[in-house]
């Protein structure tokens, strides 16, 4: 983590003077075991469908109005 985000100016109290990887952990479980916790937790009970094309073109949209932008990627 520390090598692609920069440590904040301003931490919360609550983290104090700890670095990325003193602060965040790694969660005790596989990807498909979290899969299932958040489905469960906001109560979806289907597997993963392909986007509509309205929700993909919604996703153009935001690439190129937005997070395709090197002033939002990297603004800080």
């Amino acid at each position: 983590m520390s090598r692609y985000l920069r440590e904040p100016a301003d931490r919360p109290e609550y983290r104090g003077e700890r670095t990325h990887g003193e602060f965040v952990r790694s969660l005790p479980f596989d990807a498909a075991t979290l899969r299932s916790a958040v489905r469960a937790v906001f109560g979806v009970s289907s597997e993963a469908t392909e986007p509509l094309s309205a929700e993909l073109a919604q996703v153009q949209e935001l690439v190129e109005s937005k997070y395709g932008a090197d002033s939002w990627t990297r603004r800080r």
